[in-house]
């Protein structure tokens, strides 16, 4: 069982206020995004992106596949799958900040979200 130290640990009041100001910071209209504009701040495992390409390369997705990313965090690997392959991805993680970013951001790049 989950205690919820790591939904505490994570949790961050004003994270897509925060996420929008620092795109602007950086140049970025928030109403006129690509999914590669939001790499930098949502994929932030080891390696980001490419290695979520490697990872695809090797399973191969389709059109048709459904993907479940569990510990999504924003949802970069998602948005990665589902803009490059075509294929339906839902995405799942502890911190509810972190859920309710990754689906607005994926609606910010016209994704279903």
């Amino acid at each position: 069982m989950i205690s919820g130290g790591v939904e505490r640990h994570y949790a961050r009041s004003g994270l897509l206020d925060a996420i929008r100001e620092g795109l602007k910071a950086s140049g970025k209209d928030p109403d006129r995004l690509a999914p590669l504009d939001l790499a930098p701040i949502d994929e932030f495992h080891i390696r980001g992106r490419k290695a979520t390409l490697e990872l695809a390369a090797t399973v191969g997705p389709k059109a048709t596949d459904r993907v479940i990313d569990i510990g999504c965090g924003l949802g970069g690997a998602s948005r990665v799958l589902a803009s490059e392959f075509g294929c339906r991805v839902s995405g799942v993680d502890l911190t509810p900040d972190y859920c309710r970013a990754a689906k607005a951001m994926a609606q910010w790049v016209g994704l279903e979200g």
